[in-house]
């Protein structure tokens, strides 16, 4: 090892390097610095003429395996409890993490794995979708080696490969410890907890609610792409920022028929929160409110119970199933709404016309996760929306994303703009009414050419790109990349399957860690292509107070 800090494999260091001297005062405890040194001097032609071999490297490494599986600690009353990721105190019931990301995570009592798998395994997922379990079956295919498995003891079960748990057991470990690491915390959790996803929950949380709103890392990101600065008269810059803001269909499991209920599940088998927990026992047909029957998920009405299949989308003609034919609908699991017409016993239309049955045996998912992309392609913000993608709905997600006027961005894409303004003009709430009165809110230019009519005189007069001069170069060609977001759409889209079954706290964690990851690369490549990406100072966007920072006003 010493070989690795001389200038030549071949020539002796004068001197010790500072690491491996106090890793050796700390064995040879009490030696001091100078008798050390001292030491070195005498002994270090002996030690160097010691040739490097790696077996016996590895016989040593050997030697002390059932060492090390028999005392992994101190045992001492009152002492801590050391291990290679965390300690715990005697009198604590608190585990602490180092704040440095060790070599090797801890993931179980058995279980460690290399903080380099797990950096491997998050590249993966953010730059192919790579799933949790196709994670573990390239681990244990490829990447597993059973080198120590005929040195372990007979008694010793723990199978080498990693299933599904340990890799979301692993990943989160190692993603709140890079995010401590960042923040200059260090990872407290309950060493007692009953499973690893308890231990972990109160931490995936706490980084949740930082994360929400302003919290992205790259939220204050500026660079060529995305920002345009201007040098006006009296020397001040002004700056316009382009972002946009689209939906993606990503969801998770959401609470049965109550319509924009935030509450979380508490698994994601339920299909009601604590809170309306009592509409289980109500018809699965939309609107209707009497009680279930036992053994079915509707009311004893028969038009209400007759038409199961309906609901797995199967064809066969209504009269098919006669009256006293009984249906088991407990295992009905399917998601979303379904409609059903009753069948009639004559021909005749009745007299209050067809009337179509919605049912729900399965579970709502939230409606869409709005994403506010900058023009450059780094995400600033992500939030859920449970029951529609409603104006109000983007309104509040993007004041909770830009606090201040002066956070704003100059510029702010999003196909439905034209409806948006005309909200906003016709509120009576001033404060609501004005908040987006400096900035321009076009539509983006694909939609308002393809999908926006040219007799709409509001969407022209207001959400018109061409208006606003400040989004054109000098050449005619528009300044910002205004289907940004729709791009990022193609990638964020990536993740339905994987997280369709996740609870809810988990969801947001593993996406907002997506974006954080991906925004990484993005930024770098900005760099690579001399497009200075840099950030204005958070405490500048956030204040009210008057600033060298003036954005640009596009009313």
């Amino acid at each position: 090892m010493l070989s690795l800090y001389s200038q030549s494999p071949d020539v002796l260091p004068d001197r010790l390097p500072i690491h491996v001297h106090e890793f050796l005062q700390i064995c040879l405890k009490p030696i001091d610095d100078n008798d050390l040194k001292l030491t070195w001097e005498i002994l270090k032609l002996v030690a160097w003429d010691q040739k490097y071999d790696y077996l016996v490297a590895q016989k040593l490494a050997h030697k002390y395996l059932q060492l090390f599986l028999d005392h992994r600690h101190c045992r001492g009353i009152g002492k801590p409890c050391i291990l290679s990721t965390y300690y715990v105190h005697a009198k604590s019931s608190q585990r602490t993490y180092y704040k440095e990301v060790t070599k090797f995570l801890q993931i179980a009592t058995h279980v460690f794995i290399s903080s380099r798998t797990c950096e491997l395994f998050s590249t993966m997922m953010v730059t192919a979708w790579t799933s949790a379990t196709n994670c573990a079956r390239i681990y244990n295919k490829g990447l597993a080696v059973n080198l120590f498995t005929p040195l372990l003891p007979a008694s010793f079960k723990k199978s080498f490969k990693l299933d599904v748990e340990d890799i979301w057991t692993a990943l989160f470990t190692y993603w709140l410890l890079e995010d401590c690491k960042t923040m200059d915390t260090m990872l407290q959790v309950n060493h007692n907890a009953p499973s690893e996803f308890q231990r972990l929950l109160p931490s995936l949380q706490a980084r949740n609610a930082r994360i929400s709103g302003t919290g992205q890392a790259e939220w204050n990101h500026v660079c060529d792409q995305c920002c345009w600065v201007e040098t006006l008269p009296d020397g001040q810059l002004s700056e316009v920022r382009g972002t946009t803001i689209s939906a993606n269909r990503v969801g998770a499991p959401s609470i049965s028929t109550i319509h924009d209920c935030t509450e979380p599940l508490e698994s994601v088998k339920d299909h009601f929160c604590a809170k309306h927990k009592h509409h289980a026992k109500e018809c699965a047909v939309v609107a209707c409110h009497q009680e279930v029957e036992p053994g079915y998920k509707t009311c004893a009405l028969p038009d209400h119970r007759k038409h199961q299949l309906a609901c797995l989308k199967v064809m066969q003609p209504a009269d098919s199933l006669s009256a006293s034919q009984d249906v088991n609908e407990v295992t009905q699991t399917a998601d979303g709404e379904t409609e059903v017409i009753p069948a009639e016993n004559c021909n005749r239309k009745p007299d209050i016309g067809n009337r179509k049955l919605r049912a729900r045996f399965g579970r709502r998912r939230t409606h869409n996760e709005q994403l506010c992309v900058a023009s450059c392609g780094v995400i600033v913000g992500r939030a859920t929306f449970f029951g529609s993608e409603a104006l109000n709905s983007v309104r509040t997600f993007l004041m909770r994303l830009f606090p201040t006027k002066k956070s704003l961005p100059g510029v702010i894409w999003y196909d439905n703009n034209c409806k948006m303004r005309e909200m906003l003009n016709n509120d009576t709430d001033p404060h609501l009414k004005g908040y987006f009165d400096d900035i321009a809110l076009p539509v983006d230019v694909f939609h308002f050419k393809c999908k926006h009519k040219e007799s709409d005189v509001n969407c022209n007069m207001y959400c018109n790109p061409y208006r606003w001069e400040e989004l054109r170069t000098a050449d005619g060609k528009w300044r910002f990349n205004s289907s940004a977001a729709e791009q990022g759409n193609g990638w964020f889209g990536g993740y339905q399957s994987i997280v369709r079954e996740m609870q809810v706290d988990r969801y947001n964690f593993f996406l907002d860690e997506m974006i954080a990851r991906r925004n990484q690369l993005i930024v770098a490549d900005l760099k690579a292509k001399l497009h200075a990406p840099h950030y204005i100072p958070r405490h500048v966007l956030l204040s009210s107070s008057d600033s060298d920072f003036v954005p640009r006003s596009m009313a």
